[in-house]
């Protein structure tokens, strides 16, 4: 799964994972280059700087202090 006009590549993790998505829905979408999706992760609805997901088969939630990246709430997620 590469960027394209329809789907640009928001950022890329260390690890060479892609993150699509954010700007209509909020909605955060991880995956490999090339390959398939890994994960999901969207900001919790009142409840700053708290994230739900999903990624590698695990539902997780994770709180993110200070200025919201994307990449680095990206990076939390893929910790196992």
């Amino acid at each position: 799964m590469t960027g394209d006009a329809a789907r640009p590549v928001l950022a890329s993790t260390p690890d060479g994972y892609e993150i699509y998505g954010g700007k209509c829905d909020g909605v955060y979408v991880i995956a490999e280059r090339d390959g398939p999706v890994v994960g999901a992760f969207y900001a919790v609805p009142g409840s700053p700087n708290w994230w739900r997901g999903h990624t590698f088969g695990k539902v997780r939630q994770v709180f993110q202090p200070g200025d919201v990246d994307p990449p680095a709430v990206a990076e939390r997620f893929m910790s196992r």
